[in-house]
């Protein structure tokens, strides 16, 4: 009787430990998408920070070689933290924005917190799951 108790509270640990394994992996995917669209931005807008008209051959050197810097940077402890934190602050900006449409900071201020908390909370657990693979 023991024994299969046992055996039942293992399969229900292995089935968490799954689901949590998916869920943080989906979070890493969002985080991904986050990385490739500010490496597309930085890539864009780099012409007009050099001077020089906008050109493919510029765009793809300044994405790819931040597309891979932060890639990098997520593995680097530090500077995961680092990027995690902007990242999450950018969202909490967004959700500023958001609330100043209304024309209330209390709502700004809410829903740049909220934005701030639930990007902090994925990009936390899309480091887990990079730490783990």
């Amino acid at each position: 009787m023991s024994s299969d108790s046992n055996q039942e509270k293992d399969y229900k640990k292995i089935v968490k430990a799954v689901e949590e394994a998916k869920s943080s992996q989906s979070d890493w995917t969002i985080l991904f998408v986050e990385i490739v669209l500010i490496s597309i931005t930085v890539g864009a807008m780099s012409p007009s920070w050099m001077g020089s008209p906008w050109s493919w051959g510029i765009f793809w050197s300044v994405a790819g070689a931040v597309f891979v810097a932060l890639i990098v940077a997520m593995n680097i402890r530090p500077l995961a933290w680092l990027l995690i934190i902007l990242i999450s602050l950018m969202w909490g900006g967004i959700g500023f924005s958001i609330g100043n449409m209304f024309e209330s900071l209390a709502t700004s201020i809410a829903l740049g917190t909220i934005g701030f908390l639930i990007g902090l909370a994925i990009h936390l657990s899309a480091l887990d799951w990079v730490r783990t693979e």
